[in-house]
Protein backbone atom coordinates (compact mmCIF):
# COMPACT_ATOMS: atom_id res chain seq x y z
CA UNK A 1 0.00 0.00 0.00
CA UNK A 2 1.97 3.38 -0.82
CA UNK A 3 2.70 5.28 1.58
CA UNK A 4 1.46 9.34 2.34
CA UNK A 5 2.04 11.99 4.73
CA UNK A 6 -0.06 11.22 7.34
CA UNK A 7 -2.36 13.22 8.62
CA UNK A 8 -3.29 13.87 12.69
CA UNK A 9 -5.70 11.89 13.68
CA UNK A 10 -8.05 14.62 14.73
CA UNK A 11 -8.47 16.02 11.50
CA UNK A 12 -8.30 12.98 9.36
CA UNK A 13 -12.31 11.41 8.64
CA UNK A 14 -13.28 8.10 7.35
CA UNK A 15 -14.20 9.45 4.12
CA UNK A 16 -10.95 10.80 3.09
CA UNK A 17 -9.17 7.28 4.35
CA UNK A 18 -12.14 6.15 2.09
CA UNK A 19 -11.26 8.44 -0.50
CA UNK A 20 -7.60 7.23 -0.80
CA UNK A 21 -8.61 3.41 -0.94
CA UNK A 22 -10.97 4.00 -3.55
CA UNK A 23 -8.21 5.60 -5.72
CA UNK A 24 -6.17 2.58 -5.00
CA UNK A 25 -9.05 0.79 -6.13
CA UNK A 26 -9.99 2.13 -9.05
CA UNK A 27 -6.19 2.74 -10.18
CA UNK A 28 -5.37 -0.81 -9.85
CA UNK A 29 -3.27 -0.41 -6.85
CA UNK A 30 -5.37 -3.19 -5.26
CA UNK A 31 -6.24 -5.22 -7.81
CA UNK A 32 -9.86 -7.13 -8.16
CA UNK A 33 -10.02 -10.25 -5.80
CA UNK A 34 -6.74 -8.59 -4.06
CA UNK A 35 -7.16 -8.15 0.00
CA UNK A 36 -7.83 -5.08 1.28
CA UNK A 37 -5.79 -3.65 4.19
CA UNK A 38 -7.25 -4.67 7.53
CA UNK A 39 -8.24 -2.37 10.21
CA UNK A 40 -4.79 -2.49 12.18
CA UNK A 41 -3.10 -1.64 8.76
CA UNK A 42 -5.16 0.93 7.85
CA UNK A 43 -5.15 2.65 11.75
CA UNK A 44 -1.29 2.27 11.05
CA UNK A 45 -1.02 3.34 7.55
CA UNK A 46 -3.17 6.74 8.15
CA UNK A 47 -2.97 7.72 11.67
CA UNK A 48 -6.65 7.24 12.66
CA UNK A 49 -8.55 5.41 15.22
CA UNK A 50 -10.14 2.22 14.90
CA UNK A 51 -13.34 3.34 15.02
CA UNK A 52 -12.40 5.55 11.52
CA UNK A 53 -10.70 2.67 9.90
CA UNK A 54 -14.06 0.71 10.45
CA UNK A 55 -15.79 3.08 8.89
CA UNK A 56 -13.67 4.08 6.14
CA UNK A 57 -14.00 -0.07 5.30
CA UNK A 58 -17.55 -0.13 5.63
CA UNK A 59 -18.38 2.42 3.09
CA UNK A 60 -16.39 0.87 0.41
CA UNK A 61 -18.53 -2.43 0.97
CA UNK A 62 -21.71 -0.39 0.79
CA UNK A 63 -20.63 1.17 -2.20
CA UNK A 64 -20.06 -2.07 -3.56
CA UNK A 65 -16.39 -1.87 -4.12
CA UNK A 66 -15.47 -4.45 -1.64
CA UNK A 67 -16.87 -7.96 -0.31
CA UNK A 68 -16.66 -9.06 3.50
CA UNK A 69 -15.83 -12.64 3.78
CA UNK A 70 -15.97 -13.80 7.77
CA UNK A 71 -12.67 -15.10 8.87
CA UNK A 72 -10.99 -13.90 6.05
CA UNK A 73 -11.66 -10.38 5.50
CA UNK A 74 -12.36 -7.58 3.14
CA UNK A 75 -11.46 -8.18 -0.90
CA UNK A 76 -11.63 -5.89 -3.62
CA UNK A 77 -14.55 -6.78 -5.55
CA UNK A 78 -13.88 -8.58 -8.76
CA UNK A 79 -15.43 -7.23 -12.71
CA UNK A 80 -18.61 -8.03 -13.98
CA UNK A 81 -17.51 -10.80 -15.87
CA UNK A 82 -18.05 -13.74 -13.83
CA UNK A 83 -15.05 -16.05 -13.27
CA UNK A 84 -17.31 -19.23 -12.49
CA UNK A 85 -19.80 -20.62 -15.16
CA UNK A 86 -22.11 -23.38 -14.00
CA UNK A 87 -23.11 -24.88 -16.80
CA UNK A 88 -27.31 -26.50 -15.98
CA UNK A 89 -27.76 -29.19 -18.40
CA UNK A 90 -29.12 -32.98 -18.98
CA UNK A 91 -27.60 -34.62 -21.77
CA UNK A 92 -29.20 -37.93 -23.24
CA UNK A 93 -33.10 -37.59 -23.64
CA UNK A 94 -36.72 -37.49 -21.27
CA UNK A 95 -36.23 -41.44 -21.42
CA UNK A 96 -32.96 -41.92 -20.29
CA UNK A 97 -30.38 -39.33 -19.05
CA UNK A 98 -27.25 -40.46 -19.54
CA UNK A 99 -24.96 -37.55 -17.66
CA UNK A 100 -25.39 -33.74 -16.52
CA UNK A 101 -23.45 -31.04 -15.90
CA UNK A 102 -23.96 -30.55 -12.23
CA UNK A 103 -20.86 -31.38 -9.67
CA UNK A 104 -22.74 -34.48 -8.61
CA UNK A 105 -20.54 -36.95 -9.97
CA UNK A 106 -17.85 -34.62 -11.17
CA UNK A 107 -14.49 -36.55 -10.41
CA UNK A 108 -12.79 -32.63 -10.28
CA UNK A 109 -14.88 -31.76 -7.73
CA UNK A 110 -14.83 -33.42 -4.13
CA UNK A 111 -17.16 -33.50 -1.09
CA UNK A 112 -16.12 -30.71 1.52
CA UNK A 113 -17.43 -33.02 4.31
CA UNK A 114 -19.53 -36.22 4.49
CA UNK A 115 -22.57 -36.11 2.77
CA UNK A 116 -25.82 -36.25 5.43
CA UNK A 117 -28.96 -38.34 4.88
CA UNK A 118 -32.01 -37.70 6.54
CA UNK A 119 -35.80 -37.40 6.65
CA UNK A 120 -38.07 -34.79 7.46
CA UNK A 121 -41.74 -33.28 7.30
CA UNK A 122 -42.78 -30.90 4.95
CA UNK A 123 -43.31 -27.49 5.91
CA UNK A 124 -45.91 -25.63 4.31
CA UNK A 125 -43.55 -23.74 1.81
CA UNK A 126 -41.72 -26.82 0.99
CA UNK A 127 -45.59 -29.16 0.63
CA UNK A 128 -46.05 -25.81 -1.67
CA UNK A 129 -42.92 -26.17 -3.92
CA UNK A 130 -43.40 -30.35 -3.93
CA UNK A 131 -46.74 -30.37 -4.21
CA UNK A 132 -47.57 -32.62 -1.10
CA UNK A 133 -49.63 -32.27 1.74
CA UNK A 134 -48.00 -30.00 4.79
CA UNK A 135 -46.32 -32.78 7.57
CA UNK A 136 -45.68 -35.30 4.15
CA UNK A 137 -42.69 -36.74 5.35
CA UNK A 138 -39.89 -36.24 2.82
CA UNK A 139 -36.02 -37.72 2.03
CA UNK A 140 -33.29 -35.15 2.48
CA UNK A 141 -29.44 -35.85 1.18
CA UNK A 142 -26.99 -32.76 1.73
CA UNK A 143 -24.03 -32.14 0.05
CA UNK A 144 -21.34 -29.34 -0.06
CA UNK A 145 -18.55 -29.98 -2.91
CA UNK A 146 -15.62 -27.93 -3.66
CA UNK A 147 -14.54 -27.77 -7.37
CA UNK A 148 -10.91 -27.37 -8.65
CA UNK A 149 -10.53 -23.33 -7.82
CA UNK A 150 -11.95 -23.88 -4.55
CA UNK A 151 -15.29 -22.76 -5.80
CA UNK A 152 -18.41 -24.71 -3.72
CA UNK A 153 -21.73 -25.38 -4.21
CA UNK A 154 -24.31 -26.73 -2.04
CA UNK A 155 -26.43 -29.75 -3.26
CA UNK A 156 -30.14 -30.62 -1.64
CA UNK A 157 -32.54 -33.65 -2.61
CA UNK A 158 -35.79 -33.68 -1.83
CA UNK A 159 -38.02 -36.46 -2.61
CA UNK A 160 -41.32 -36.80 -1.47
CA UNK A 161 -41.82 -40.47 1.05
CA UNK A 162 -45.35 -40.96 -1.66
CA UNK A 163 -42.47 -40.96 -4.71
CA UNK A 164 -39.87 -43.30 -2.56
CA UNK A 165 -43.22 -45.70 -1.84
CA UNK A 166 -43.82 -46.60 -5.66
CA UNK A 167 -40.39 -46.04 -7.00
CA UNK A 168 -38.30 -49.86 -5.19
CA UNK A 169 -34.97 -48.44 -6.57
CA UNK A 170 -35.81 -45.39 -3.97
CA UNK A 171 -37.49 -47.56 -1.84
CA UNK A 172 -34.40 -48.96 -0.95
CA UNK A 173 -32.07 -45.76 -1.33
CA UNK A 174 -34.27 -42.46 -2.04
CA UNK A 175 -30.61 -40.71 -1.71
CA UNK A 176 -29.71 -41.41 -5.27
CA UNK A 177 -27.09 -39.21 -7.53
CA UNK A 178 -28.84 -37.48 -9.73
CA UNK A 179 -28.21 -39.46 -12.92
CA UNK A 180 -29.36 -42.64 -10.94
CA UNK A 181 -32.46 -41.10 -9.74
CA UNK A 182 -33.51 -40.23 -13.25
CA UNK A 183 -32.78 -43.64 -14.72
CA UNK A 184 -34.84 -45.23 -11.18
CA UNK A 185 -37.77 -42.71 -11.70
CA UNK A 186 -37.55 -42.81 -15.56
CA UNK A 187 -38.19 -46.84 -15.37
CA UNK A 188 -41.02 -46.33 -13.02
CA UNK A 189 -43.02 -43.30 -14.25
CA UNK A 190 -42.02 -43.20 -17.79
CA UNK A 191 -40.80 -39.84 -19.83
CA UNK A 192 -39.91 -37.03 -17.54
CA UNK A 193 -39.83 -33.64 -17.42
CA UNK A 194 -37.87 -31.08 -15.41
CA UNK A 195 -37.77 -27.56 -14.74
CA UNK A 196 -35.60 -25.27 -13.16
CA UNK A 197 -36.07 -22.19 -10.85
CA UNK A 198 -33.52 -19.60 -10.05
CA UNK A 199 -33.54 -17.09 -7.11
CA UNK A 200 -31.48 -15.56 -4.97
CA UNK A 201 -31.55 -14.17 -1.49
CA UNK A 202 -29.61 -13.08 1.34
CA UNK A 203 -26.79 -15.37 2.48
CA UNK A 204 -27.33 -16.66 6.34
CA UNK A 205 -24.02 -16.90 8.46
CA UNK A 206 -23.99 -20.62 7.58
CA UNK A 207 -23.95 -20.04 3.85
CA UNK A 208 -21.35 -17.66 4.35
CA UNK A 209 -19.12 -19.96 6.24
CA UNK A 210 -20.24 -22.61 4.11
CA UNK A 211 -19.46 -21.20 1.39
CA UNK A 212 -16.87 -18.64 1.30
CA UNK A 213 -19.65 -16.53 0.46
CA UNK A 214 -19.33 -12.23 0.89
CA UNK A 215 -22.56 -11.31 3.57
CA UNK A 216 -23.19 -8.15 1.54
CA UNK A 217 -23.53 -10.73 -1.90
CA UNK A 218 -26.95 -12.55 -2.98
CA UNK A 219 -26.78 -16.28 -3.14
CA UNK A 220 -27.62 -17.62 -6.19
CA UNK A 221 -30.02 -20.48 -5.70
CA UNK A 222 -31.17 -23.08 -8.34
CA UNK A 223 -34.11 -25.72 -7.89
CA UNK A 224 -34.50 -28.43 -10.47
CA UNK A 225 -38.49 -29.88 -10.09
CA UNK A 226 -38.79 -33.43 -12.04
CA UNK A 227 -41.85 -33.99 -13.23
CA UNK A 228 -44.21 -37.36 -14.48
CA UNK A 229 -46.47 -37.13 -17.71
CA UNK A 230 -49.05 -36.24 -15.74
CA UNK A 231 -47.30 -32.67 -14.38
CA UNK A 232 -46.56 -34.58 -10.63
CA UNK A 233 -43.54 -33.34 -9.05
CA UNK A 234 -41.71 -36.32 -8.32
CA UNK A 235 -38.31 -34.84 -6.51
CA UNK A 236 -36.61 -31.82 -6.77
CA UNK A 237 -32.84 -30.80 -6.36
CA UNK A 238 -31.60 -27.10 -4.66
CA UNK A 239 -28.28 -25.89 -5.26
CA UNK A 240 -26.82 -22.55 -3.36
CA UNK A 241 -24.03 -20.64 -5.49
CA UNK A 242 -22.49 -17.39 -4.08
CA UNK A 243 -23.76 -14.97 -6.38
CA UNK A 244 -19.85 -13.41 -5.99
CA UNK A 245 -18.29 -13.50 -9.91
CA UNK A 246 -20.62 -16.87 -10.49
CA UNK A 247 -23.27 -17.51 -13.40
CA UNK A 248 -25.05 -19.94 -14.54
CA UNK A 249 -25.75 -21.19 -18.28
CA UNK A 250 -28.63 -22.65 -19.94
CA UNK A 251 -28.00 -24.64 -23.23
CA UNK A 252 -31.47 -23.69 -24.78
CA UNK A 253 -33.20 -25.63 -27.59
CA UNK A 254 -36.60 -24.86 -29.07
CA UNK A 255 -39.66 -26.04 -27.74
CA UNK A 256 -43.55 -26.41 -28.32
CA UNK A 257 -44.73 -23.02 -26.16
CA UNK A 258 -47.26 -24.56 -23.88
CA UNK A 259 -50.79 -24.03 -24.39
CA UNK A 260 -52.71 -21.93 -21.47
Amino acid sequence: MPRHTPRKRETIKYRDVADELRRQITEGVLPAGSILPSESEVIAEFDVSRSTARNAINQLRAEGLITVQHGRGAFVRRADRARHTHTRALYGTRNQVANTADPIGDPAWRDVEESAHYRTNATAPLALALGVAEHTPVFLADRLLEGPLRQRVAYRLYVPITTAAECPPLEKNPFLDPVDLYTALTDTFGSLTWTEYVQTRIPTPDDTGALRASDNAPLLITRRVTTDNHGRILAMEETRHAGEDTQLAYPMTPTKRART
